[in-house]
């Protein structure tokens, strides 16, 4: 009945929660989910311990919402917080090289002065490199909360790479849909990834760049266009066994 339909769209929906390493699609893919579910994303941050904040906010927006938070911990502090609200977990990650890729080039065209941090803007890019490389706490991120996070055995965790979402976008959104137990037709999904294509949302080709914008360039591998020979080396020598463990790189 009308009455019916009514009260279920009044209804709570149970929130998601997506985290993400920063700089992997994580716009891109919270708009999929809101498509898929109607969710409205919601992303804050102030100068808290931000995992701490990450815990706060499952318990704020434990209806409604998909709850965008980044890499900060391992993951059962994150996970027996969501347990207790039914509240499903997608994962997304990317090769850390061109995480710290697009760090770098924010820290450097985009980000400007800040207080308590060096000047980047005027930094040479292999310098901004080495001041990520040396922050232990960045460091700690990708050679042990993403791994652990990576590995992490868990039903209702949805793990997604971020190149597998680039180069088959249907079929990462198809095998969402089925976790998020959403009943959606072949051209529902392909509508679905068609509105949240990256030149639909720039306006721009794969690969055309925009220093500015959270769809910055849309392709894999630009580490290696963003630093030489020399800096990708002090990159790998660095994450060499997050990378192996993450199968980016086979073991020598």
């Amino acid at each position: 009945s009308i009455t019916k339909k009514i009260k279920n769209k009044l209804l709570p929906k149970q929130s998601v929660l997506l985290v993400s390493l920063w700089k992997s699609g994580t716009h891109w893919l919270a708009g999929i989910i809101s498509d898929l579910t109607g969710l409205i994303p919601v992303y804050e941050a102030t100068e808290e311990d931000y995992t701490i904040e990450s815990v706060n906010q499952i318990k704020k927006y434990k209806s409604n919402y998909i709850i965008v938070r980044h890499l900060s911990s391992n993951p059962d502090i994150i996970y027996n917080e969501t347990k207790q609200f039914n509240i499903k977990i997608v994962f997304l990650y990317r090769d850390p090289r061109d995480v710290i890729a697009s760090n770098v080039n924010y820290r450097k065209y985009v980000e400007g002065i800040r207080e308590n941090l060096p000047p980047f803007p005027e930094m040479t890019i292999k310098e901004i490199l080495l001041w990520e490389l040396n922050n232990k706490k960045l460091v700690e991120r990708y050679t042990l909360n993403l791994p652990n996070w990576v590995e992490y055995k868990c039903n209702d965790i949805f793990k997604i790479k971020y190149e597998d979402l680039v180069n088959n976008t249907y079929n990462s959104v198809e095998q969402l849909t089925s976790f998020l137990a959403k009943n959606k037709t072949s051209e529902e999904i392909n509508k679905i990834v068609e509105n949240n294509s990256f030149e639909k949302k720039t306006n721009r080709s794969k690969g055309v760049e925009n220093k500015e914008s959270h769809y910055r360039k849309g392709i894999i591998g630009d580490y290696k266009n963003q630093f030489n020979e020399s800096e990708q080396k002090i990159l790998n020598n660095t994450l060499y066994k997050t990378l192996i463990r993450l199968n980016y790189i086979n073991e020598k």
